[in-house]
């Protein structure tokens, strides 16, 4: 919430596109390496020095906010008001779609990494083709943010979520290693644009409807929704249920994204 908070106060309205994929850039260029470097770590030193290694970086990755300029927000109202909040009218749409986003976020996250590696069967193989499609995807970030900056942000949500929800349609027939490639690195070029799009409508949202609080509704609802996802999922893979029905859930998710527009 700190980093969210701070980017809506400092972020230019104009720019937000161009801005969020700047940081995304930099994001990526680290995790470019970290799936494969992930996955040798686990096969040559195992789970938990990997986890130790995680731990720390998420540590050292929280310093730089020590140092960023104070920002004075508005007291919030009582956590009584807050959620009432949550439930109004008003914040529907938006709550439907952050809890979308929190469904596709957690299928693609978890769980489609392990649909990966039921095919792959390799930790450094897997990390490798995730560490490639990454790079391969990072020079449609610049492009996709100038295009968001310049265009109807609503219109690129649009066509992105229908792309995010097409690729997860096709996953669904992935059975080969050089499938998984394709279906993993179109969906990182095709979610570029979904969720610098998606990023910039909920920044500028947020700035005009009480930061905090908004961020407050969102990570509500955006847990709400990784949760829901992640126990649904867990029930069907025990059920024996087919993928079919899980990259469904996850494509149908996308196209409720949109509902924040």
């Amino acid at each position: 919430m700190p980093y969210h908070s701070i980017f809506v106060a400092d972020g230019k309205e104009s720019k937000l596109g161009q801005e969020i994929s700047t940081m995304d850039m930099l994001g990526r260029l680290c995790a470019i390496s970290a799936p494969f470097v992930g996955g040798v770590i686990i096969v040559q030193l195992g789970f938990n020095q990997l986890y130790t290694l995680s731990f720390v970086l998420i540590l050292v990755a929280a310093l730089p906010l020590f140092f960023t300029p104070h920002h004075l927000h508005p007291p919030l109202p009582s956590i009584k008001k807050i959620w009432h909040g949550f439930w109004q009218r008003d914040f529907r749409k938006s709550r439907v779609s952050f809890a979308a986003a929190g469904i596709e976020d957690q299928v693609n996250g978890v769980l489609w990494p392990f649909f990966l590696f039921l095919i792959v069967k390799n930790y450094e193989v897997m990390g490798g083709l995730t560490s490639a499609a990454l790079l391969a995807s990072f020079i449609f970030l610049f492009p996709a943010g100038k295009l968001v900056d310049e265009k109807d942000k609503s219109k690129v949500l649009r066509l992105g979520a229908f792309g995010n929800g097409f690729v997860w349609i096709a996953k669904i027939f992935t059975k080969t290693i050089p499938q998984v490639f394709i279906a993993d690195l179109s969906h990182k070029i095709v979610s570029i644009f979904h969720s610098i799009s998606f990023s910039a409508i909920f920044y500028t949202e947020a700035n005009h409807k009480g930061t905090l609080q908004y961020l407050i509704w969102r990570e509500w609802a955006l847990y709400a929704g990784r949760l829901g996802i992640l126990v649904l999922s867990i029930i069907l893979i025990f059920a024996g249920i087919n993928w079919i029905y899980i990259f469904t859930l996850a494509a149908l998710a996308s196209f409720f994204t949109t509902t924040i527009l």
